[in-house]
């Protein structure tokens, strides 16, 4: 058996390179490094880091300015090319409390696992994709139709509520592939 690829730490830089198509004024976290979050921010990358800076920075955003949630960023990069831009791609986000940048595409079970293995600590996960982008006008419109109550925070509280649900699914393509308006399993 192979063994596992070589992490290496990664730090916040001071300045941006216009990674992700413009980095753009970097967003300030109100609590980082966050000691005791709610949710972890789990990023799965590989290769199209020109795509990580929006979708990092849709969902930090939602979170300072809408969920309010505690929560922390974690990143593995399963073995991208584009090895100068990682270091430089977080400066946008405000910071990222842990990652790691493996040598090789060790494969996305691989990557997942680290993530929620090895680097989050929070008792609730988000995960993402470097080309996966949160939709803020439909998280709003969400929130407003039930009391105000974000799309997270609503998920969370599913998942407490009921031992019998393993996770929630959040995004709008998946929704017809695996329920049906009538609430029928397909």
């Amino acid at each position: 058996s192979p063994s596992p690829p070589a992490v290496a730490p990664v730090t916040t830089g001071a300045g941006g390179d216009g990674v992700g198509g413009g980095v753009g004024t970097p967003l300030v976290r109100s609590s980082f490094p966050e000691q005791r979050p709610h949710v972890c921010v789990c990023v799965l990358s590989h290769n199209r880091l020109h795509l990580l800076n929006a979708t990092l920075r849709a969902v930090v955003s939602y979170l300072e300015r809408d969920e309010r949630l505690r929560y922390e960023v974690v990143w593995v990069d399963n073995g991208s090319h584009e090895r100068a831009a990682l270091q430089r791609v977080w400066t946008s986000v405000g910071g990222v409390e842990k990652a790691a940048l493996l040598g090789y595409n060790a494969g996305i079970a691989y990557g997942v696992n680290t993530l929620l293995r090895r680097l989050c600590t929070a008792p609730y996960a988000l995960t993402l994709e470097e080309d996966w982008l949160l939709q803020r006008a439909t998280a709003l419109r969400y929130a407003r139709r039930h009391g105000g109550r974000g799309v997270l925070a609503s998920a969370m509280r599913v998942l407490l509520h009921d031992e019998r649900v393993l996770g929630v699914v959040l995004r709008n393509e998946t929704f017809d592939v695996h329920l049906k308006p009538s609430g029928v399993l397909t």
